[in-house]
């Protein structure tokens, strides 16, 4: 039953996920042009603006890489804005397709 569950759960988050497929391009687009204005304004090496902004926009901050300029910093708050954002959508589509898939395979909502 329970590889039933699992099975299910992620044939409905990969659903999900191709459903929303624009937002999160969206969300990731807008992360990854973050991580370039960043880069651009701040003079960082290539590459370094796109890793601060996967790790300011999952809200992980390792502080390895701090902005200096009133710009980044400015970019930097929108990434984690952006990224809570994503944040939430994922683990709402998580929620969802595992509530959907408890349903498939019990029959009856989860209890709360």
């Amino acid at each position: 039953m329970q590889d039933s569950l699992v099975r299910h759960f992620f044939k409905f988050f990969g659903h999900m996920l191709w459903l929303c497929k624009s937002i999160y391009a969206v969300l990731f687009s807008l992360i990854v042009l973050g991580g370039l204005i960043v880069q651009q304004v701040e003079d960082l090496p290539p590459g370094d603006g796109f890793y601060f902004a996967m790790v300011t926009g999952l809200t992980i901050g390792y502080g390895d890489i701090t902005p200096e300029t009133w710009i980044g910093r400015g970019v930097a708050l929108l990434l984690g804005f952006i990224g809570i954002i994503l944040t939430g959508m994922m683990v709402a589509t998580a929620v969802f397709s595992l509530r959907e898939a408890w349903e498939k395979v019990y029959k009856t909502p989860p209890d709360m």
